[in-house]
């Protein structure tokens, strides 16, 4: 495994090289960096090979191109070996025989890699692609559809494409919603930035991470250059809540801006795509993302709530007392975990346990990570005893809330499926 001193020499080396004549070990040095090499210097190395092809010529960048094919095999199975960096910039090289292998591993369901053949193909997007790209906006796993509507985007066709893109405005994940919003104005659908302007209101957190503080920094950022210069009187500052003084001057000034833009009246949003405030002490949760079996994130409220989702989360009613039986039945299970935080190796599926044994405490997490290959018992026999406990916890969801929000559709079934794809089966 090369070092972050020998790494940083060799990609120097890389970027002086004569741009016809690669030096062949240094492309083979590369390659490996870009699969083994320490974390962040994957996608650096990635990037690299990138640049070596755009500064080589003809003769050059068939080679390199020759090379990667051999790298990626012609199967999803060999393509999964070479890693998330280098599957991320295949799509870069040009290449109808790298773009085949990664529409493939895209369609199928147990790539390990599917986000970031998404955004690799996403990246120079042809029109023929268009239809396959559409499908992809419906994709159960949402980095695939962010990927997506990039993609769409990129092909600027908003005749043909505003109207599949449109509901994504209404997506569960707010990274598709934001996503959505910013394609949709570039195509002058001003109305889109209500559902931007909504992020700037949050104020949620998901147990320690401030979850509406990161919404509201993207959002602006995506905001901020439409508005023109509206703002220097009153500027928002997304560090700070929406109730702080000064950013309630700042969101009234952007409403005003907002008319002047012709962007509508502010719509009614649905529970999903609606701002979310402050949530009762999570005691308990699951964070589940998996590249194959898609999201979910459930807390359990020292107030016996169910919240699902991030953002403004579903929330369903649970019997008086749940929460502390269930804290009570996983005392034992926390015990025996000891000291160990985390289990597994760095991968695309990780599921993330919280615990906080009292509404003042601070929580404790355990992370299980599954590389490329599934692992059958990743996850260490007290984590299984919690991950039961907590799966068995999800109630019965009634005819009208699953009528209120799409989120709580096949809740228990599809954590589940999540918690089996990246631990292992729990029962």
């Amino acid at each position: 495994m090369l070092t972050a001193p020998a790494l940083g020499i060799l990609l120097g080396v890389a970027t002086s090289l004569t741009p016809s004549l690669p030096a062949p070990q240094d492309l083979e040095q590369l390659i490996t960096a870009a699969r083994t090499g320490r974390t962040v210097i994957r996608p650096q190395a990635a990037r690299r090979i990138v640049r070596l092809w755009t500064q080589s010529e003809s003769e050059a960048k068939a080679s390199i191109v020759q090379r990667l094919r051999a790298e990626s095999g012609d199967s999803p199975a060999s393509l999964s070996r070479i890693g998330s960096a280098l599957v991320e910039v295949l799509g870069e090289f040009e290449d109808e025989d790298l773009r085949r292998l990664l529409w493939r591993s895209l369609s199928d369901s147990d790539f390990p890699w599917r986000p970031y053949a998404a955004r690799s193909l996403a990246a120079h997007p042809t029109a023929t692609e268009a239809p396959r790209f559409v499908a992809a906006l419906a994709d159960p796993i949402p980095p695939v559809r962010v990927a997506a509507v990039m993609a769409v985007a990129n092909l600027k066709q908003p005749d043909n494409q505003a109207a599949a893109v449109r509901p994504l405005l209404n997506d569960p994940d707010d990274r598709v919603r934001r996503t959505a919003a910013d394609a949709l104005i570039e195509w002058g659908e001003t109305s889109a930035m209500w559902w931007l302007y909504e992020e700037l209101l949050r104020e949620d957190r998901f147990f320690d991470r401030p979850t509406g503080e990161q919404a509201r920094y993207q959002a602006w950022n995506l905001l901020s250059p439409r508005l023109g210069k509206i703002t220097a009187a009153a500027p928002y500052d997304p560090g700070l809540g929406p109730s702080h003084p000064m950013n309630v001057a700042a969101l009234e000034a952007v409403r005003v801006r907002l008319v002047e833009l012709k962007a509508g009246k502010r719509p009614a949003l649905p529970p999903q795509s609606r701002a979310g405030g402050k949530v009762p002490t999570e005691l308990l949760g699951i964070e589940l993302r998996s590249c194959r079996k898609g999201e979910v994130f459930l807390r359990w409220t020292a107030n016996d709530l169910l919240l699902v989702g991030q953002g403004n989360p579903a929330q369903v009613i649970l019997p008086k007392g749940t929460v502390q039986a269930l804290l009570a039945a996983t005392a034992e299970a926390r015990t025996g975990l000891g000291d160990k935080r985390l289990f597994g190796s760095p991968g695309c599926d990780m599921e993330q346990f919280h615990v906080r044994p009292g509404t003042a405490a601070s929580a404790t997490q355990w992370i299980v990570s599954c590389g490329p290959d599934p692992v059958p018992d990743l996850r260490p026999a007290d984590l299984n005893t919690l991950g039961r406990a907590l799966l068995a916890a999800i109630p019965q969801i009634s005819a009208s809330e699953l009528a209120a929000d799409a989120r709580l559709v096949q809740l228990r079934d599809r954590t589940r499926a999540v918690l089996h794809a990246i631990g292992g089966k729990l029962d």
